[in-house]
């Protein structure tokens, strides 16, 4: 399904929900307002949210998470098709190797479940999982047997993944096109490091990763191709993460000890260089969206290399009462930074 002439009245504001992972967006002003950092921590906001939620169904994986599993309950990477026909998925898994790969392919006009329509592909590969992670030759791993690997990793990428285990550069994007001919460009590369497992009894447990996100770029075309932003997301240092399942826990808690994401506005040529202060989700609270912790991010000129400002923000849920409010100052003033999506890529 495609998205009608009404785009530019409100198909922007769609867009940026279901496909970029982002906040308001906006066209690019030339130097860094408080409106476009605003803009740029919510995107690192929205898209580590996105990548960290783009992970097995803990829902129920968790419920079984002991070192003995072998259950065979599967992954919930994509979502749910509403109407046509389903987006063409293959899995190989090779228990010799403990490598695994998946391709969702969504060309041929099929329901990616967005209300879009896409052309590309997502690749997903896993390295070094551990042993019964193969339910057969075309299967998805099991996640819980796949993690207790020795440094089992998984990649997600908009291009093919090399055999290596190694992040590539992307060269080919997933493009999400409108009726009045303009269009949403993404690639993406990110790589997740399981660093440890630990479980003391069934229904509870830790694993610790690392996400390093090594490339994402963002564009969007109106129809004449002029550019309405164009913005690349990176990690300049990987994300250090533990997922607790507790006893009594329908999902398992998440939070970032360190990191730091990387925003880059390409054409107003600022950044925005996010850190990750002990941030956590808890679904019992939110869904989507950090209840505590605190970030610290630095503004940079591209063009002179001066750095133009910092700030911080407090994710309080207990004294908020919200659950998508962020707290944040940016050279002695309030920023407003809106939140709208779950999902990274």
């Amino acid at each position: 399904m495609k998205l009608k002439n009404n785009f530019w009245r409100h198909g922007l504001w769609l867009i940026l929900l279901a496909a970029c992972g982002g906040a308001t967006g906006g066209t690019e002003t030339g130097n860094a307002t408080p409106d476009g950092v605003a803009y740029a921590i919510a995107d690192s906001i929205d898209t580590v949210t996105g990548l960290l939620n783009a992970e097995p169904d803990f829902n129920s994986a968790f419920l079984d998470f002991a070192p003995s599993s072998r259950s065979r309950r599967g992954w919930s990477i994509f979502p749910s098709a509403h109407a046509g026909p389903l987006c063409v998925e293959t899995a190989e898994c090779n228990e010799a190797e403990h490598r695994a790969a998946l391709i969702k392919n969504f060309s041929g006009g099929c329901d990616d479940g967005d209300g879009f329509e896409v052309e590309g592909r997502r690749y997903i590969s896993w390295f070094d999982m551990g042993d019964g992670a193969c339910g057969g030759p075309t299967s998805k791993p099991v996640f819980l047997n796949a993690i207790q690997g020795m440094g089992a990793r998984q990649i997600r990428s908009t291009d093919a993944i090399p055999p290596e285990g190694a992040c590539g550069v992307p060269q080919t994007a997933l493009v999400y096109a409108f009726d009045d001919g303009a269009r949403l460009e993404i690639t993406q590369c990110g790589r997740l490091d399981y660093l440890d497992f630990q479980s003391s009894a069934p229904g509870e447990g830790r694993v610790t990763e690392s996400l390093d996100l090594a490339l994402g770029r963002r564009v969007l075309f109106r129809p004449d191709g002029s550019r309405v932003y164009d913005h690349s997301l990176l990690t300049p240092s990987p994300m250090q993460i533990d997922v607790v399942k507790e006893t009594g826990q329908n999902r398992p808690n998440k939070t970032i000890h360190s990191g730091t994401l990387r925003v880059v506005h390409n054409l107003a040529q600022f950044s925005v260089d996010t850190e990750y202060q002990e941030v956590s989700w808890d679904y019992n609270e939110c869904r989507c969206y950090p209840v505590r912790g605190t970030m610290t991010f630095r503004v940079r000129n591209l063009v002179t290399g001066q750095e133009q400002g910092i700030g911080s923000l407090t994710f309080d849920r207990e004294t908020t009462g919200a659950c998508r409010v962020a707290l944040a100052e940016f050279q002695g003033k309030s920023l407003n930074i809106r939140l709208h999506a779950c999902r990274g890529f």
